[in-house]
């Protein structure tokens, strides 16, 4: 609540968007890597959830199912250093672009392909959806899911224990 606040203070300032971006070499099967994140934008209800105001109070409303699209940008036919140039303005803008969370859930992912084996993959949130500790295990769960779907196998992950609203309700108390 106390975010969304200071998001509405402000709006249209990403004041909350968080990034972070790898540099990825070699095979990159990218529907792999889309469904990867789907399967945890399934797995964790925040990733799924939007605003909404109701009667004055903030509420999450987790939609049963929300599918990413991975934004892909082709920087291939440029000259090196336009292509890195590129990237560098990208990395800045991409993560920048304000979220509308009464409309979309608060993660998003941009790849730039830069040759048919080199790509930045960003993966951008709102602090509302993320915060750094949670970072590490959306990476881990990122990791594990295109392993195991790019070598066509079906993705194991142990369930989870509890949601982040449930740790948000237990805080609010």
């Amino acid at each position: 609540r106390r975010i969304w606040f200071f998001e509405e203070l402000v709006p249209g300032v990403p004041l909350y968007n968080e990034s972070e971006a790898v540099r990825l070499v070699g095979e990159l099967q990218v529907d792999a890597m889309e469904q990867a994140l789907n399967v945890i934008i399934e797995r964790h209800e925040v990733l799924r959830s939007t605003i909404r105001i109701t009667n004055g109070e903030t509420v999450a409303v987790v939609h049963e199912s929300w599918a990413l699209r991975i934004k892909r940008i082709d920087l291939s036919q440029l000259a090196s250093p336009q292509r890195e140039a590129e990237v560098e303005r990208l990395l800045v803008d991409e993560p920048r672009r304000p979220y509308h969370l009464e409309r979309e859930p608060g993660i998003r992912a941009t790849l730039l392909l830069l040759g048919p084996r080199e790509h930045v993959f960003i993966l951008m949130m709102h602090h509302l959806v993320c915060d750094w500790a949670s970072e590490g295990v959306l990476w881990r769960e990122l990791s594990a899911l295109y392993r195991a779907l790019s070598r066509g196998e079906t993705p194991a992950l142990p369930p989870l224990p509890i949601q982040h609203g449930d740790y948000a309700a237990w805080q609010q108390k």
